[in-house]
């Protein structure tokens, strides 16, 4: 072989083993920058409007006029899109009116009668629902999951929000923009619903449950406020933490091959510029419910098979917030701590168990993993009804 086949033959292994690991550097770094960061996170573009416009719900099953879409604008200037889904048991009632009814205008929703079947019934109920990232108000299993609650009972009415930059809803997504957005609905609910907090649910499955736990936590911190419950589907402790052993769809490890050199893995985490620390924020609400002799339920379900955030995320959630719910928790022994666990533990399944602890005073923490539902399916499984069923049951 001539000298020149060998240099080339050498050139294109060099290239081919060196190939993967510049793409993997050119990834790294630009997912280094905030825009191309948020873009991946957020993921508010991917979504199927092209072709199955929100606008028209009975593309999802729903009936003609039981769901309202309406707009709301925040203090920024953005406008967000929701969908207000009324029990299919007050629908029935009212059939003749609403399958006549003329649409309302976007921005009064005040005007539309499921508003009206809403604020006039002293024992309705609201969930507000959190999605998780991409797609918009109804895609993945999101329509399935309202139809699933909106049929439980004749009182438990959905409102589920497309934060800024998804579908309908002007604006870029941010932390804290989705944090602005939540609070926007909140208000709205309490002010103009007048839906007092002990008949709100705040559901948030994924990136939801980061925008739950933080509007929670604000509310309890700035109000004092005690909600019906919060309800936490996938939830995770915080981006970077998740970050530092998150795998692609279960098996392509993103920043995990940083791991061998902690150093570059914590400067590249460094670059995280949403942290949505939801473990903080519920440990916070946790000690701030116990600390004014509030009353907290929060349930935390997760799937086994979940491929996308894995269930210990979960794990070091419900711990951190066990803890912070006894005057003394973060002085207990690890294993007195882990005794405590076990005594509260119903083991169901080689991969299910559900714990019910109760903390001082009015606070009680649920941890339910579930062996199936995988990251999305879960939402549709009968955990979540029953958590929801359990929060305004009680």
């Amino acid at each position: 072989m001539s000298p020149l086949k060998t240099d080339a033959s050498k050139a294109y292994w060099a290239f081919a083993a060196l190939g993967p690991v510049a793409l993997y550097g050119i990834i790294i770094g630009l997912l280094g920058v905030p825009f191309f960061q948020r873009q991946a996170l957020y993921a508010h573009k991917i979504n199927t409007l092209w072709w199955n416009d929100v606008k028209v719900p009975e593309k999802w099953g729903f009936a003609k006029n039981q769901v309202t879409p309406f707009t709301l604008p925040t203090a920024d200037g953005v406008t967000l899109y929701l969908w207000h889904i009324l029990p299919l048991g007050t629908y029935v009632q009212h059939e003749a009116a609403l399958s006549r009814a003329e649409p309302s205008a976007l921005h009064n929703h005040a005007s539309s009668e499921a508003f009206k079947l809403l604020t006039e019934d002293p024992e309705a109920r609201l969930i507000i629902s959190f999605h998780g990232n991409a797609g918009h108000v109804a895609q993945n299993t999101r329509a399935p999951q309202y139809r699933l609650l909106s049929n439980m009972h004749p009182k438990w009415h959905v409102i589920a929000i497309d934060y800024r930059g998804y579908g309908h809803s002007t604006g870029t997504p941010t932390e804290e923009g989705l944090i602005t957005d939540a609070s926007t609905l909140v208000d709205y609910a309490l002010s103009v619903l007048n839906m007092p907090p002990s008949r709100i649910l705040l559901l948030g499955q994924s990136l939801g449950t980061a925008v739950a736990a933080a509007t929670a936590e604000k509310y309890s911190r700035e109000k004092d406020m005690d909600f019906a419950s919060v309800v936490l589907v996938a939830s995770f402790s915080s981006l970077p933490t998740m970050l530092a052993n998150y795998s692609l769809a279960g098996f392509v490890p993103l920043l995990k091959p940083l791991g061998a050199i902690p150093s570059v893995l914590n400067g590249v985490l460094g670059f995280v510029v949403d942290k949505w620390r939801s473990l903080d924020r519920l440990a916070a609400l946790a000690t701030q419910t116990r600390e004014r002799d509030g009353r907290l339920r929060l349930t935390l379900l997760a799937a086994a098979d979940d491929w996308d955030i894995p269930c210990v995320e979960s794990v070091k959630i419900f711990d951190a917030v066990a803890r912070a719910s006894l005057q003394h928790g973060h002085e207990m022994d690890p294993g007195r701590f882990l005794e405590w666990k076990d005594e509260r533990t119903d083991v169901r399944d080689q991969d299910a168990f559900k714990i019910t602890w109760q903390g001082d005073g009015d606070i009680v923490i649920v941890h339910e993993q579930f062996a199936y539902g995988g990251h999305n399916d879960i939402m549709v499984y009968a955990p979540l009804a029953q958590a929801v069923m359990a929060a305004f049951e009680s």
